[in-house]
């Protein structure tokens, strides 16, 4: 029986994540006074953007290193990280300016998802992962 790992759920679960991580904050500056009225209020929270980037990190931590061990490619793991620097820098850095901070998490989001789909790629033609499944 394969796991989750050897099935790819967690990497596209992972690039799944990082695209509802963009979506949401990209749009939150148009949805910010709408959400209160229909009970979303909690959207708007910054707790639910630490959240989302907690889940993309525990995520990839879950993913990535049983997959480097085994196909020895470390360019999932740097994807990721720039990625992930990418939407913490946005938030810290790019606040006030929504364009910048607009193009950094679509750089993060398209890193981290290029990252998860990059591992799977490695994990699917590793010939030594392979072998392991026999």
């Amino acid at each position: 029986m394969q796991t989750l790992h050897e099935k790819g759920v967690l990497d596209y679960t992972g690039a799944a994540v990082s695209w509802a991580c963009a979506i949401h904050c990209l749009a939150m500056p148009f949805l910010i006074t709408a959400l209160p009225l229909f009970g979303l209020g909690f959207l708007t929270d910054e707790t639910t953007e630490m959240i989302f980037i907690l889940v993309s990190v525990i995520i990839a931590l879950v993913t990535f290193f049983p997959a480097i061990n085994k196909h020895k490619k470390i360019h999932p793991i740097l994807l990721f990280t720039f990625g992930i620097l990418f939407i913490i820098s946005s938030h810290f850095f790019f606040e006030e300016e929504l364009i910048w901070k607009f193009l950094m998490i679509l750089l993060g989001a398209t890193s981290i998802t290029t990252a998860h789909l990059l591992n799977r790629y490695h994990s699917k033609s590793c010939t030594v992962c392979n072998l392991t499944k026999s």
